[in-house]
């Protein structure tokens, strides 16, 4: 009975620290510290895997879901705010994979090793691409937290 008390307390911690991380801070609630990196530009032009899940629908009839809020309902809202953690973990796996890359470039450069330009600007480039896939889940999170926020008070 301990040890199914202890995986509880564990779970619930760990939840927590998540959405320590997670919530939207201060400064980045309004979403303009976002707005001024440009990330509302980058995101209209952010190659998405939305025409393959269109396409996985038109042939399967399959609903896959979380690429958009379809509705603004709160339940909606909460659902959506769920993918854009899930979204923003898979692309901070993507951002730390490339930093032995850029360690190694940096060693390089130190030590004044010749560096193939090609293959470290195509790793920088995804490792960028990366980072402005986590600020679109951060600047929509900070988005739905508005949301929810104003249909609280209704």
């Amino acid at each position: 009975m301990e040890r199914l008390k202890f995986i509880a307390q564990t779970k619930r911690l760990g939840a927590e620290l998540l959405d320590v991380y997670y919530k939207p801070k201060n400064w980045e609630k309004s979403g303009k510290i976002y707005e001024a990196v440009g990330v509302r530009r980058v995101k209209r032009y952010f190659p998405t895997i939305e025409p393959l899940i269109k396409l996985v629908r038109k042939k399967t009839g399959s609903n896959v879901r979380g690429f958009s809020l379809e509705r603004a309902t709160l339940i909606d809202a909460k659902k959506y705010e769920k993918y854009t953690r899930l979204y923003e973990a898979i692309h901070m796996v993507g951002v730390i994979a490339f930093v032995p890359s850029v360690l190694g470039i940096i060693n390089n450069l130190i030590q004044s090793e010749n560096i193939d330009l090609d293959f470290n600007s195509s790793i920088n480039g995804l490792s960028l691409v990366n980072c402005y896939a986590v600020m679109i889940q951060r600047y929509n999170r900070a988005r739905i937290y508005r949301l929810l926020s104003r249909k609280q008070q209704d």
